[in-house]
């Protein structure tokens, strides 16, 4: 969030939404006593795409080919809390002049029109062009994109 005096904004991003770290480190304990070879890598693998686990590894300072019975719980709890809630900073905008939109995205049918809460990955929230919604020229575009992300911003916050 900015402030008004142009402090730096920023987004934040769940990589697994409806857990909680408790319930992560739990997990990760009791697959470590199952599969005491199994890695950060695979155990994550399934979860989140493999360039974007190798990128919050790096930031949670943790080997993601190593073991997961070789990270000890700080490490541990560092990844989780990346991938609960990592920053992505916002640098700016350029402008209503440079701004697009495209056509295409996720089906309405997949998504509940109350929340924008996606029936397929419950848990997540979808706006904008993300979502199949083309309008005619003039604003409309964004108009959508600045309503569907009011509506799935709210019903993600609850």
């Amino acid at each position: 969030r900015a402030g008004e005096s142009g402090a730096e904004r920023r987004v934040v991003a769940n990589f697994a939404p409806g857990a909680r770290e408790e319930t992560l480190l739990d997990a990760w304990v009791e697959m470590s006593a199952h599969e005491p070879r199994a890695t950060v890598r695979a155990m994550l693998s399934g979860q989140i795409p493999d360039r974007l686990l190798t990128l919050i590894c790096q930031e949670a300072n943790i080997d993601a080919a190593k073991m997961l019975s070789q990270i000890y719980r700080p490490g541990r709890v560092r990844l989780a809390q990346r991938i609960l809630a990592r920053p992505l900073p916002v640098s700016g905008v350029l402008g209503y002049e440079k701004a697009e939109v495209t056509a295409g995205g996720i089906t309405l049918a997949e998504v509940d029109p109350r929340t924008l809460e996606s029936r397929v990955a419950p848990g997540v929230h979808l706006c904008g062009e993300v979502l199949d919604v083309e309008g005619r020229l003039g604003g409309f575009n964004f108009q959508w994109a600045w309503s569907s992300g009011t509506v799935a911003g709210r019903a993600a916050a609850i």
